[in-house]
Formats: structure tokens, sequence, C-alpha cells
């Protein structure tokens, strides 16, 4: 290789990191399951958004067993404000607004806002960082007692929109964000197992374990 091609290939390499990465929304720090009749919550977190100004996310939930409905075992509580910590428009409060809707024999939390601490337009924009504020809103579930079934969480990838300052301009790499959105699959929550199971589960282990071992000897 000349030496010239070596310097190029060097500086393409070095610069390579420096590219932008496209941003990415997830549903994060959910439970491996949850008991009936209780709450339990989890995070909408989006990282590497350049330039965020304002969003829409919606968070549907509905059962294994078919849609929840109004009125169901299993319901949405909307925060009253943002997250206290880790909160992508670093705590203001204002023009924050969550609300549920049953639209659809489902439930959806919709949850939208604006940044503009300083109250005159244009609206100001802000880079979402991993671990620094990156949290667009914490989600809490809370479930009835007869409750029986594993609940499914996912994004709407329709309704969800990430602008920058300028109105109706996405933030950079929306159209790869919404196309994966769109393609991941629901988050399943199961209930946690019934005593019963439990029991039967333990009293078969002794006989499993006890059939691995014949087998190994």
């Amino acid at each position: 290789m000349r030496p010239y091609a070596i310097a190029t290939a060097l500086v393409v390499l070095a610069l390579a990191p420096l590219a932008p990465a496209d941003p990415i929304l997830s549903l994060a720090n959910a439970p491996a399951d949850y008991t009936p009749g209780q709450s339990f919550s989890f995070d909408v977190v989006l990282t590497g958004a350049a330039d965020l100004a304002s969003y829409n996310v919606v968070v549907e939930m509905t059962a294994v067993s078919g849609a929840l409905g109004a009125g169901g075992d299993a319901w949405f509580v909307p925060p009253a404000d943002p997250p206290t910590e880790r909160y992508v428009f670093g705590g203001y409060s204002d023009y924050f607004l969550s609300q549920v809707s049953t639209a659809g024999g489902g439930y959806a939390l919709v949850t939208s806002h604006w940044n503009d601490p300083d109250g005159t337009p244009p609206l100001d924009g802000v880079d979402t960082v991993a671990g620094v504020n990156d949290i667009v809103v914490h989600v809490t579930v809370a479930t009835a007692a007869t409750l029986a079934d594993s609940l499914h969480l996912s994004l709407d990838a329709v309704l969800l929109e990430l602008d920058t300052p300028t109105a109706n301009v996405p933030v950079a790499g929306f159209d790869v964000l919404q196309a994966d959105v769109a393609a991941t699959g629901p988050l399943e929550v199961p209930e946690v197992p019934e005593p019963t199971v439990l029991l039967c589960l333990c009293a078969a282990a002794p006989a499993l374990l006890k059939r691995r071992r014949s087998r190994q000897g």
C-alpha cells in the first residue's frame, strides 16, 4: 500500500468514532415479573438524540390473553411531573403533560413536553446523554390482585415525535429510530408464579437432580 493510501486509511479510522450514532428509544429497568395487586415501574429512555426540543411518546399496554380496555385489572398511573433525575430536559417541569388513553381496547400513556425554560421562542434543544439526561418518562403500572396474565408493553411508532427547535423538524436519525421502534416486539412482564406452581417445581427438583446425577454416573 502506498504511503498516501495508508495515511488516508488512518484518517478515516480516526474519524470513525466521531460519527454521530443514531438515537435509540427503549423501555428500560422493567422488572422480570410482577406480583398481582402491586405496582411496578420502568423508564422510557432516549439516548443519542441531538438538539431535542419537544417530544410526544406513547407507551401501550395490553394483556397477553387480550386487550385490557377501560376498567381492566392493570392500568397506568400518569406522572404529575417529569422524573427528578436524568430527565431529558433537566428537571424543567412547565408544559409537561402525561395522561392515560383507553382508545383501541388497550391502555396508552401519552406523554409530551416542549422545552422552553426562558419563555421566549424558539424552543431550547438539548443532546440526550446516556446516564445523564436520558429518561423521557418514569412509568408506573398498577395491577389488581385479581390479575392473572402477562402484560405486554410497547412504544407506538406512529404517534412518536422527537423534534428539534425548528417546528416539525425531527432530530437527526429519527427515521431509523422510528423504524426500529415499529419493528421491536413488545416487552413482556409475566406475573410471579403462583405458590402451587412453585411447590410443584420444588417437589420435582430432587427427582430431576437424582436423574441428572444418574446420567453423569
